[in-house]
């Protein structure tokens, strides 16, 4: 890894979490993905709401 890029910190950063168990088991987890759907539309919904 390059000291001096910080893309490279970055993306081998991002490469260590998308290999996480954590993230592995919401990936591979189909009502985790229902759970964020309905967690970011609630959100959202907070958001614009008057």
């Amino acid at each position: 890894m390059d000291a001096h890029n910080p893309s490279s910190a970055w993306r081998a950063s991002l490469a260590l979490a998308w290999d996480s168990d954590l993230v592995y088991h919401f990936r591979h987890t189909p009502s985790a993905w229902v759970a964020l759907v309905v967690a970011l539309a609630c959100g959202m919904g907070a958001l614009l709401a008057p």
